[in-house]
């Protein structure tokens, strides 16, 4: 009897392209029931004596959305799509499915993958065979017998990326002319990226520009929902952001997330802080319907909204903060920022950099030294360049004080003043000023001083700027004297030379007085 070959299409459920793996199935007949296998079944002259003894199966990782383009086991050259690396791909072989026999094929074509892999974890009835991780674009397994395989994409990947779901792959298999066997199998699946996050800060309050220390600051993280396969779903989506150690806990009641401008609420939405040394990680997960439903809206921009005090002043005056989207579930007290191959990594967002200074006031007092009993207070506002306040403007609060006292050393610090933010605008790195169109300098206000000594006749103008370029912190020292009262000239005391007058005459009349009484009494004796 004439042998013949069988293809049959295993489907692959991969996120990305259609990948399928067509694969010889020997009989000795045609048959009803072996043409309903499958409703891909095509038939296909080989001899079965040809078929390899070992193959390989090619795993390559490429970012990119889903296509229709069909993958057909061969090496497909003309792909232009960003390699990843660092992705972890486990093989494992079927049990008890022998391709080098009819009824191995027979086999194969009756397989389900929910036979083998069931809530996340492969079942009893696949062996692993080896995990390794992409490189240069793609793993390779080798020296394979011939049988039916299972991949699973393990979720430590190197790129944020959205998994591909389990597959099946048979190797060896027909090669695209059906004329011989295919023994290196070539998959691709595909891998959805996630688009760069873009990440700002806002001020959210009017009542003074900028978010300067005891404020505080709101940031915006958005980030576009990625295309996926028709048919799969989103095993999670997380938004996470490592604060930096000057910012507060979060305010959890403040959190906004939207979805195409639509609010999501509780339950759908799942929101935790925990500390990762000195930092606190806000961690904000989509569940429920929001989870489940999250394919539906390609394309669309979520967006995570929170806020946050600014604690204290950063030592560099730079506050830098990024944000991290992962498409799957986080790892316990996952860490988005942490490397190494263990590392669950997400896709970073934006750098927010918020620029900070601060002035230094070294007081002295004409004649005298600083001391406890001699001090001055000042305020800091916003004026023009040549020194006339911002009418209406409260004076600045820093750290919830509007008043700065020196101290014995006759020294005051004002730090923490944020000067402004350099973060991405219309996809370009942009600096704005935090106090623009609140006049053009800082001015101290001196509004008491030491006992006997004149208040400043006018403000102090102070220079304290920064721009897009600035990575320290700005610091500021001004020197100011004040003078003694009168320029130390006593005042006379009001009419006082009159009254010294008047005295001396009574003075001089009772002397006078005196000696005359005392003369009358010697001409009387």
């Amino acid at each position: 009897m004439k042998k013949l070959g069988r293809r049959i299409t295993v489907a692959v459920a991969a996120c990305g392209y259609s990948v399928a793996a067509s694969v010889l199935l020997p009989v000795l007949a045609q048959s009803p029931a072996t043409e309903a296998m499958a409703p891909t079944i095509k038939v296909q002259t080989a001899q079965v004596s040809t078929i390899p003894s070992t193959a390989s199966i090619v795993v390559h990782a490429l970012a990119g959305l889903p296509t229709d383009q069909l993958a057909n086991g061969t090496q497909l050259d003309s792909i232009d799509l960003p390699k990843v690396d660092g992705i972890s791909f486990t093989l494992y072989r079927v049990n008890d499915i022998d391709l080098t026999t009819q009824s191995g094929w027979d086999a194969a074509s009756k397989i389900k993958l929910t036979d083998l892999y069931v809530d996340g974890k492969p079942t009893s009835r696949v062996t692993k065979v080896d995990t390794k991780k992409t490189d240069g674009g793609s793993v390779k397994f080798d020296n394979l017998t011939p049988s039916l395989y299972l991949v699973v994409q393990e979720l430590n990947g190197a790129e944020a990326v959205v998994r591909s779901q389990p597959f099946l792959v048979a190797a060896p298999q027909t090669n695209p002319t059906g004329d011989g066997w295919l023994q290196d199998v070539h998959v691709y699946p595909k891998h959805q990226a996630l688009s760069e996050p873009v990440k700002t800060a806002v001020d959210p309050d009017t009542t003074q520009p900028g978010f300067s220390v005891g404020e505080n600051v709101r940031y915006r993280v958005a980030t576009k929902i990625p295309e996926i396969t028709p048919n799969t779903k989103f095993e999670g989506f997380t938004v996470a952001d490592k604060l930096p150690a000057e910012l507060g806990e979060p305010d959890i009641e403040k959190i906004k997330v939207t979805r195409g401008g639509t609010p999501i609420t509780s339950p759908d939405v799942s929101v935790q802080t925990y500390k990762v040394g000195e930092r606190t990680v806000l961690s904000v997960q989509l569940t429920g319907a929001a989870l489940n439903t999250l394919d539906q809206y390609k394309n669309e921009e979520l967006v995570v909204e929170f806020e946050a005090p600014v604690a204290k002043q950063p030592e560099n005056g730079q506050l830098d903060n990024q944000a991290w989207v992962l498409p799957t579930n986080p790892t316990d007290k996952w860490d988005p920022e942490e490397d190494g191959d263990a590392a669950l990594r997400g896709t970073p967002s934006s750098h927010v950099n918020s620029k900070y200074g601060q002035i230094t006031i070294e007081k002295s007092f004409d004649g005298s030294t600083p001391g406890a009993d001699r001090t001055a207070t000042f305020q800091l506002h916003r004026c023009e360049e040549d020194g006339s306040l911002v009418k209406s403007d409260a004076p600045i609060s820093l750290g919830g004080k509007q008043e700065f006292v020196t101290d014995q050393d006759g020294k005051a610090v004002l730090s923490g003043i944020h000067l402004g933010t350099l973060q991405l605008e219309s996809n370009v790195m942009k600096y704005t000023d935090a106090w623009a169109g609140k006049g053009t300098e800082f001015c101290l206000v001196e509004t008491a001083t030491a006992s006997g000594y004149e208040l400043l006749p006018k403000p102090v103008i102070v220079k304290l700027e920064a721009n897009q370029s600035t990575n320290v912190l700005v610091d500021q020292k001004v020197k100011i004297a004040n003078k003694k009262k009168n320029a130390g000239f006593e005042l006379p005391l009001t009419g006082g030379s009159g009254r010294i007058a008047i005295t001396i005459g009574i003075v001089g009349l009772l002397v006078a007085l005196a000696s005359y009484v005392l003369s009358r009494r010697k001409d009387n004796l």
